[in-house]
């Protein structure tokens, strides 16, 4: 047996998803390989990104078995293509499967479109992961800017250090300053969740007369939804990006991805033809 098939034989029923060191702990609770290297879980590891489908280096295999789930504690969660696994957990039903033999070519095209996108999507969270937070806020100013905000490329700038205060970024709306945007940025994992006092703190240490954007790669509890909503009816301008909010913007505005390929798709012309 080699590696792919142990790894894939520790996946069949495990639908939710697994991390690299819960597959190489189920490959040797099953006995189903004999690993030689002094680091196992790093060929598990390197295996699953070779044969992950949205994961693409130099390397990586055009043979794809896995896909990418989601987090666990800050780590990938693989799980089998063949279960058709969303990000997000929601299992897709068979009968769709099937039913996708009945769908049209651009239906298709337009459903592996969409597929191919939160491949990426994972992507760029993992990559925002493995960089650090100072990386982070960089990348969250240059996409407010590319969004609009600022008079021009160069009007944001990354406070940070002892003047942080709470504020990460500020971009001047105006060239005289009269209007500003004050950043928040936080890199968390999935599970570390922002509440409503990092928030406070936020709106607090802000000068919340002006505009306030808190953006974090994780997502917003509940009562940090409600404060957000309370300080707006007051009058305060705060808006919460999640997650991900942050990487569909992130495609939108083309921060962090190139275009690999541009495909058109045709109807015919009804018109031309009824002359």
């Amino acid at each position: 047996m080699t590696v792919v098939q142990a790894i894939k034989k520790a996946l069949e029923n495990n639908h939710s998803g697994m991390t690299a060191s819960e597959i190489h702990e189920e490959i040797v609770r099953r006995n189903l390989y004999n690993f030689l290297a002094m680091q196992p879980i790093s060929i598990v590891n390197s295996t699953l990104r070779r044969h992950c489908q949205g994961i693409d280096f130099p390397t990586a295999s055009p043979v794809k078995h896995f896909n990418l789930a989601g987090k666990k504690r800050g780590k990938n969660i693989y799980n089998l293509i063949n279960d058709n696994i969303l990000p997000s957990n929601i299992v897709i039903s068979k009968e769709k499967d099937e039913k996708m033999s009945e769908l049209l070519p651009e239906e298709i095209i337009s459903s592996t479109y969409r597929k191919h996108c939160e491949n990426v999507k994972l992507q760029l969270l993992e990559k925002i992961l493995n960089n650090n937070p100072a990386f982070f806020e960089r990348l969250v100013l240059k996409l407010l800017l590319a969004m609009g905000y600022g008079y021009s490329a160069e009007s944001g700038i990354i406070t940070g250090g002892s003047y942080d205060k709470g504020i990460d970024g500020i971009i001047d709306e105006d060239r005289l300053g009269f209007s500003k945007v004050y950043i928040q940025a936080k890199r968390y994992s999935r599970d570390n969740i922002v509440r409503s006092n990092e928030l406070q703190n936020f709106v607090g240490s802000s000068l919340m007369e002006e505009k306030g954007v808190f953006i974090t790669t994780s997502f917003f509890h509940k009562n940090a939804t409600k404060y957000a909503q309370e300080v707006e009816r007051k009058g305060v301008k705060l808006k919460l990006i999640d997650g991900p909010q942050l990487v569909d913007l992130m495609l939108r505005y083309k921060i962090g991805v190139t275009i690999a390929d541009t495909i058109n798709t045709y109807i015919v012309d009804s018109e031309y033809f009824s002359e």
